[in-house]
């Protein structure tokens, strides 16, 4: 008569099974987390729009960097890539309770609850620094992860070639780009080229 007993061979086949339900499950919740995030990073690039567009409105169809900071905009600040986060601090002065909605969930840089503690290490995203957009399918802003780099202007128009870069986290090798007509678009290396390829003139752009 055969045992009935519960074998070693029968324990490693009920471990494989467990392991593979486990990696299974696990794998849904990361792509329910990562729509989720990438979600909320789309709304949050959103936002950033309407606050420029209440600016730009408000002050006379200028941005903030057609306006001297001693009239509470930033052109004092347009060409120091290290003060980036000021565009965006000025754009929020009067909502500081929602400045944790530009750090993306899915980027490491940690968000902050007030500007005394805001700066580029909290920021995930660029914006353009340009003065006057000819149209509105000029890039307004987007994830950080443009370049290799940090901290720094970038002229599209005179690199060699411009794609997201995944070693610098956030939605790997892909990206949102939020343009001036309030569109929000998730694109690939490729669709970022064309992106910035919409309009003729230099947009440049502060990354922090």
């Amino acid at each position: 008569m055969r045992s009935a007993a519960f074998t070693r061979r029968d324990l490693l086949a009920t471990i494989c099974v467990v392991l593979v339900l486990a990696f299974f499950f696990w794998s849904r919740w990361r792509r329910t987390q990562y729509r989720r995030s990438a979600s909320e990073c789309r709304q949050q690039l959103k936002q950033v729009w309407i606050q420029y567009a209440v600016f730009y409105t408000d002050n006379g169809d200028k941005g903030p960097t057609q306006i001297s900071t001693n009239q509470q905009g930033t052109l004092e600040y347009a060409l120091n890539p290290g003060l980036a986060y000021m565009h965006f601090r000025q754009l929020f002065s009067e909502y500081e309770p929602t400045i944790q909605i530009l750090s993306c969930p899915t980027d490491a840089k940690k968000s902050v609850r007030t500007f005394k503690e805001f700066s580029n290490a909290n920021l995930s995203y660029f914006i353009s620094v340009s003065a006057h957009p000819p149209d509105s399918n000029w890039v307004l802003s987007g994830d950080r992860n443009l370049t290799g780099a940090s901290n720094v202007m970038f002229d599209p128009y005179k690199a060699e070639s411009i794609k997201w870069h995944p070693e610098m986290g956030l939605h790997g090798d892909s990206g949102y780009v939020a343009y001036f007509n309030g569109q929000v678009d998730l694109t690939s290396s490729i669709g970022l080229a064309k992106a910035f390829g919409k309009a003729s003139g230099t947009n440049l752009i502060a990354i922090p």
